[in-house]
């Protein structure tokens, strides 16, 4: 993926660039360099930085999915062939990607 920083005036000016790349929110995303996590600086410039490694942040509604189902991630739920959704009434939507889980009956 490329997408073209060097305008940024500020961390989260990139980080909102990088997200529309990606079409993610800028919440789910974080920008690394080389001595770390740049949420630290959200003002910060970016001039010398060099290359930024990108991290998206797990789908808050996947991962609280995850969470009730006692699995690490949401992608672990892809062989389960029936979830029972009984009881959770913090559980206001399902995830959008929950028709990837192609096992379910």
């Amino acid at each position: 993926l490329h997408c073209d920083v060097d305008d940024a005036s500020s961390v989260i000016e990139a980080r909102r660039a990088v997200a529309e790349t990606l079409g993610k929110p800028p919440c789910r995303v974080r920008l690394l360099a080389p001595w770390g996590d740049l949420a630290d600086t959200p003002d910060g410039d970016l001039r010398g930085v060099g290359v930024l490694q990108v991290y998206v942040l797990p789908d808050p509604m996947e991962r609280m999915f995850a969470d009730l189902l006692h699995v690490e991630h949401f992608g672990d739920l892809s062989d389960w062939r029936e979830i029972r959704l009984n009881g959770w009434q913090q559980l206001t939507a399902l995830p959008e990607h929950i028709g990837s889980l192609s096992a379910l009956e």
